[in-house]
């Protein structure tokens, strides 16, 4: 980020970009990089120089202006403050204009209209411009961070599942990474959801009701102790259950491992 607003101007009327030069001449704040009268040269200047504004008018000797703003929301680099300046007063235009991207709309009929007013709204919008994308950035960061922590949560636990013997294909087993990773995360607090409430939600996930994944967690729970070696199933849940039923139940299951793997 730069402390000089530099701007582009795409604009085909000789006289209107020497009037923006002449407003310009002596602007500290701002400075004039690049004048095209072409949506492509604007377009394919933009691909290796960094603008943090963008004076355009809708009619180019080449391409137009509507085209320019749908090319240049496919851009992949960060999108410059747009301000259109326009003899049109067609309603739909001026909505598509909107629509497409554009951050301000002057109209070239409106009687205060100069390249120093235009320049005036720059000077006072764009730092608000600045301000909004470094939240989103910060929103975009965060949101992939928080992705990114959720996607090794959950395959620390199905990792840990699998370490214990616990079959990956199984649905019963995929309901548990779920369960497991609603209070693991936080996204679920033991203290105030029902079992009921999380078989629930891991039903959703899978398409299945609350019944059929309580059933198929206890399948896979029996499963695994009855073909993981004892030693391996204390190293993994070491906490008591009814040894004469030869498993824990899904309650306590669900319960103590989450405590487990939460503390951690």
């Amino acid at each position: 980020m730069t402390d000089l607003i530099r701007i582009m101007l795409v604009e085909d009327d000789a006289d209107i970009c020497d009037s923006y030069k002449l407003a310009l001449n002596n602007n500290s704040k701002m400075r004039l990089c690049y004048v095209t009268d072409s949506e492509r040269d604007a377009l394919c200047h933009l691909e290796s120089h960094e603008m943090d504004v963008i004076i355009l008018d809708l009619e180019l000797r080449e391409g137009d202006g509507i085209s320019f703003l749908e090319e240049l929301k496919l851009a992949r680099q960060s999108k410059p403050f747009v301000v259109v300046v326009t003899n049109t007063i067609s309603k739909i235009i001026l909505n598509l204009v909107r629509q497409n991207g554009a951050d301000y709309i002057y109209q070239k009929t409106n009687l205060s209209y100069s390249p120093y007013k235009v320049l005036s709204i720059i000077e006072k919008a764009f730092p608000y411009k600045q301000m909004t994308d470094t939240q989103n950035e910060m929103l975009l960061v965060e949101k992939y961070t928080q992705e990114k922590y959720d996607r090794l949560t959950r395959k620390y636990i199905m990792d840990y599942l699998q370490n214990m013997g616990f079959r990956t294909s199984m649905i019963g087993t995929k309901c548990l990474q779920e369960i497991l990773f609603l209070i693991v995360s936080g996204e679920k607090r033991l203290e105030d959801t029902s079992l009921g409430e999380l078989y629930a939600a891991a039903g959703k996930v899978y398409n299945n009701s609350d019944i059929n994944v309580e059933k198929a967690i206890r399948v896979a729970i029996e499963g695994t102790w009855r073909m993981t070696k004892l030693s391996v199933l204390e190293r993994y849940y070491p906490f008591g259950y009814n040894k004469e039923k030869g498993k824990p139940t899904n309650r306590d299951f669900i319960y103590n491992l989450s405590y487990k793997l939460r503390s951690e």
